[in-house]
């Protein structure tokens, strides 16, 4: 009972700072990843800042294909079914519900922090919306609404989007804790920068201890990882300090990443949940991530719940990269290294040797994953060829896609196929395009829509280009190439031009920035000193106002 008032006191900090930027006495949190089609949970969290109230009322209007299933109040003291009540709304033609709190009890008097948790079916949808609409009231009158003491209007909803994914193939199968089941990690590996892991996590039921994480032995563990009853997600610690904490609520049945990253410099460990700090603590004394253990292990009984895509990684890249690359099972990086990925597909991935990681495992269960891992976009360059404009892409996750359509789009009409080509599954490899110059539009985009074998469809960046204008300039491919540490890049100015050159990592993180201004007509070059840098690809970036051009090289050393 004392922990979970810590940590829900912690969550009434959250809710009180936000209460004064938004002049706001609510907290309300839906998921970010939902499956198509599934339930899914979210939390309204209150303050009662009105002893004289003697109830608290919420209207739901759930929209297109969103149903709700149920309701439960909770607090420190009780937890609580709650009625749902039919609501007959004016030009409403959904099912509108009431839940209505009775606030008589002392338990639930003034000053009470409590939690309303709202359960929802989807139905086959992508994008939806939810309309909610509380007030705290004293018989008939309406002493204050949710979204702003101060504005006591009858229009005082707050709405939130909720959006849902289709479960790629790529995704392909998790691995399913039930009682008793575990996983332990034993990692042995001297790493040159910081220790990163990262997974993916959906709990099925509330008050779930999943990760534990022990340093040399078994004996008892630095870290834990959990939800409590009120289904936030927390990070405890009996032998180190803790310096940060903020829970953060994890909805039954949605997916949730979570990443724990340790910091030789700041001698801290740090927790994060969908890209948000949630914890941070000391690190222990002595602490070298080659005696580090970890123990997914389900002792909760009649609780499961399942993880997919595990990494474990030498890091030393911005977070940014983790954030942007969470979705996809590839790995690729110019200053970070794989220790060790497991999809969790089949088995067999246990059986892998690998030097560095010792596994262990019980009564773990293979089932089908929804996770949200998609297949990687392919990247689309574009070059100038005199009257003409070759377009060059590459698969991304090149062994999930069928086809391949460069789709085109002038003076921001729909867009138009203008090429199809079957996907080679076998291997990465370059495709192209030559398209003529349409002098009759000012501006176009390209992009690569790409067909996957499972029926999704992904698409990469837009390629904007400038026509019915001459480009400003052509851009030569680097010499030498790969190159070490120096190399030389050329630029032909066809007609004045203001000009910009960024030197980029693979994940597009800025490494220089080697001119910005005004270049005159005529040939010109630029020297690149890849000194102090890992070995990897990189990428040039050469921008004029209405051209871009981009290409890419090597650094071996």
């Amino acid at each position: 009972m004392f922990r979970n008032a810590i940590i829900l006191f912690a969550f009434l900090f959250v809710l009180e700072a936000f209460a004064q930027e938004k002049e706001s006495n609510y907290y309300l949190v839906c998921p970010r990843f939902t499956p198509y089609g599934s339930s899914f949970d979210v939390s309204l969290t209150i303050t009662n800042t009105f002893p004289e109230a003697d109830r608290f009322e919420l209207l739901v209007l759930p929209g297109n294909a969103i149903s709700l299933n149920k309701a439960e109040y909770k607090s420190v003291y009780e937890f609580a079914k709650l009625s749902l009540l039919d609501a007959d709304i004016e030009d409403y033609q959904g099912e509108a519900s009431y839940i209505t709190v009775n606030l008589n009890d002392s338990s639930r008097s003034g000053g009470t922090v409590s939690q309303i948790i709202m359960n929802f079916k989807a139905e086959q949808t992508n994008t939806s919306g939810i309309k909610f609409r509380g007030a705290f009231k004293k018989g008939d009158t309406v002493l204050a609404y949710l979204n702003s003491p101060k504005d006591m209007t009858d229009e005082n909803f707050i709405d939130v989007d909720v959006e849902f994914y289709k479960p790629q193939k790529v995704a392909d199968k998790n691995i399913l804790f039930n009682e008793d089941s575990f996983l332990k990690i034993d990692i042995d590996k001297k790493f040159s920068n910081n220790l990163l892991i990262e997974f993916w996590i959906k709990l099925n039921d509330a008050g779930i201890d999943f990760l534990k994480i022990y340093r040399n032995s078994y004996s008892q563990p630095d870290f834990t990882l959990s939800t409590n009853k009120f289904q936030m997600f927390n990070v405890s610690s009996n032998v180190q300090a803790q310096t940060f904490l903020k829970p953060y609520f994890n909805g039954k049945k949605s997916w949730y990443h979570i990443i724990i990253l340790t910091s030789k410099k700041d001698e801290s460990i740090y927790f994060y949940c969908n890209n948000t700090l949630v914890a941070k603590n000391n690190l222990p004394d002595f602490f070298e991530p080659d005696n580090v253990n970890l123990v997914f292990a389900n002792t909760n009984t009649g609780k499961s719940f399942l993880i997919d895509l595990l990494r474990i990684e030498d890091f030393n890249n911005t977070l940014g990269f983790s954030f942007a690359n969470m979705h996809s099972i590839s790995f690729s990086s110019d200053s970070s290294s794989l220790v060790a990925q497991y999809k969790f597909d089949s088995p067999d991935e246990f059986l892998i040797e690998n030097e560095n990681i010792k596994l262990e495992t019980s009564n773990l269960k293979f089932v089908k994953s929804d996770a949200p891992l998609f297949a990687r976009s392919p990247e689309l360059n574009i070059n100038l060829l005199g009257s003409s404009y070759e377009l060059e892409w590459k698969g991304g996750d090149y062994k999930q896609a069928a086809y391949y359509i460069l789709e085109k789009s002038s003076d921001s009409k729909p867009y138009t196929p203008v090429f199809t080509v079957q996907a080679d599954n076998t291997q990465e490899k370059t495709y192209s395009f030559i398209d003529a110059v349409d002098e009759s539009s000012e501006i176009v985009y390209y992009r690569i829509k790409q067909q996957n074998n499972d029926g999704s469809i992904i698409y990469s960046s837009l390629v904007k280009v400038g026509q019915g204008e001459s480009q400003p300039f052509t851009l030569g491919q680097n010499y030498p190439n790969p190159f070490n540490p120096k190399t030389s890049i050329d630029i032909e100015v066809i007609e004045d031009s203001e000009i910009e050159i960024t030197i980029y990592s693979l994940e597009g993180r800025e490494i220089a920035k080697l001119f910005k201004g005004s270049l005159t007509k005529g040939l010109h070059k630029f020297s690149f000193d890849g000194e102090g840098l890992p070995s990897g690809v990189y990428l040039f970036k050469v921008e004029a106002p209405n051209f871009t051009q981009t290409k890419k090289m090597i650094l071996t050393k």
